[in-house]
C-alpha cells in the first residue's frame, strides 16, 4: 500500500486529539506505550479479563517494541481500559495462522495441531503489514458507558501512522453478539468465520471469527465518524466514571 498523505496524517491527528478531548470530560488519561511486558503485567493484574493471549505475549512471540503498541487509559487513580497492537510483516496471514506462528512463534513446536479452518478462510489473501489487535478491557465498573464505541478504534488509527498497517485482523469468538459487536461498536468492516478446530491463544477448540479492516476503509471510515461526531457523542451515554450498583435483596 502506497505512503500517507499529508491528508491522512492531518485527519489521523484530529481524530486523535477528538479521542483524548472525550476521555478528558470525565476525568480520563490516556498512556501510549510501546513496551509489551508492561502491557502484559497491566492486563494480568486486573479483574475481569481473559488474560494476555498468546499473540500479545512477549513470553511466547517475537514482540518488540517496534511491533507493538498499546493504551491504557486512567481515572479516579485506577486503570480503566487498555488495548494492545501487535504489526506482523507476512506474505500469507492464513498461512501463518494455519501453522500456529502468528499465535506461538519464540519456541519451534515438535507438535502442531490442526486449527480447523473454515473452507471459506483459505480464499482469503492477507499479506504485507498485518495489525492484530486484542487485549481490549473495560474494568467492570466502567462498563455500559459505549467504552468500545469510543475507544476500540484509538490504538488502530495510532497504529496506521506508526506501522503503515495495510490490513488489521481481531480474533473473536464466532457468535451473533460478538459479530454485531464488531461491525457496530468496534467499527470493523468485515468479518469471517475463521476456524473452529485447536485455537493455540486457548489451548482448547473453540469457534473464532476474524474481524477485518483495510487501511484505506479504516481511514473513510473515521472520516465518516469525524463528520458525525457530535451526534455519535450525543447518541453515547457520556462516560461519568462508576455508576451505581443495584442493591441485592
Amino acid at each position: 500500500m502506497g505512503r500517507l498523505t499529508n491528508g491522512d496524517l492531518a485527519l489521523i491527528q484530529s481524530y486523535l486529539e477528538h479521542v483524548r478531548g472525550r476521555a478528558a470530560a470525565f476525568g480520563g488519561s490516556i498512556t501510549l506505550g510501546s513496551d509489551p511486558k508492561a502491557f502484559a503485567e497491566f492486563l494480568d493484574g486486573q479483574v475481569g479479563t481473559h488474560g494476555v493471549s498468546s499473540i500479545h505475549d512477549p513470553k511466547k512471540c517475537h514482540i518488540t517494541p517496534d511491533n507493538f503498541a498499546w493504551f491504557r487509559i486512567d481515572a479516579n487513580g485506577q486503570g480503566i481500559c487498555c488495548h494492545a497492537i501487535r504489526c506482523v510483516e507476512t506474505d500469507d496471514l492464513i498461512e501463518d495462522i494455519r501453522t500456529h506462528r502468528v499465535f506461538l512463534n519464540l519456541d519451534v513446536p515438535w507438535d502442531c495441531a490442526n486449527v480447523g479452518l473454515y473452507d471459506t478462510a483459505y480464499a482469503l489473501e492477507i499479506s504485507g503489514r498485518v495489525a492484530i489487535g486484542g487485549g481490549l478491557w473495560v474494568h467492570p465498573d466502567w462498563r455500559g458507558n459505549n467504552f468500545s464505541l469510543l475507544f476500540s478504534k484509538l490504538l488502530r488509527v495510532i497504529a496506521i501512522r506508526r506501522f503503515r498497517w495495510d490490513h488489521y485482523v481481531a480474533f473473536v469468538l464466532n457468535t451473533k453478539n460478538r459479530r454485531s459487536w464488531s461491525l457496530q461498536s468496534a467499527g470493523q468492516m468485515q468479518v469471517h468465520p475463521l476456524l473452529n478446530g485447536y485455537y493455540p491463544p486457548y489451548g482448547q477448540q473453540t469457534d473464532i471469527m476474524m474481524t477485518y479492516s483495510a487501511r484505506d476503509s479504516q481511514l473513510r471510515q473515521i472520516c465518516d465518524e469525524m463528520e458525525r461526531w457530535d451526534q455519535l457523542w450525543s447518541d453515547m451515554h457520556r462516560p461519568a466514571g462508576p455508576q451505581p450498583r443495584a442493591a441485592v435483596a
